[in-house]
């Protein structure tokens, strides 16, 4: 379902709604212009929301873990970076 309103600025800002979540929006200058973009893109929702959003990669707990504990280092090696740089001031 796609919705058209006017913005603070007096441009139009089309939103794009499946399921009362937000899946793509755009501004443009002319109502015309975002009433066609509406009415083109209405079947079809933004492809890195739809990724990031609605089909985030599931992983493996095994996978989950690895990825925690890569993170955990990379942080623990800036916390000794961070460290090591003020010990040299």
């Amino acid at each position: 379902m796609a919705t058209i309103s006017k913005t603070s600025t007096g441009t139009f800002k089309a939103i794009i709604r499946k399921n009362q979540r937000v899946i793509n929006t755009k501004t443009f200058k002319l109502k015309k212009d975002a009433r066609t973009w509406a009415k083109a893109h209405r079947g079809r929702p933004n492809r890195l929301r739809l990724h990031s959003v609605l089909l985030a990669p599931a992983y493996s707990k095994a996978e989950f873990v690895l990825r925690q504990l890569h993170k955990a280092e990379v942080a623990d090696r800036e916390v000794h970076s961070v460290q090591y740089q003020r010990r040299c001031l």
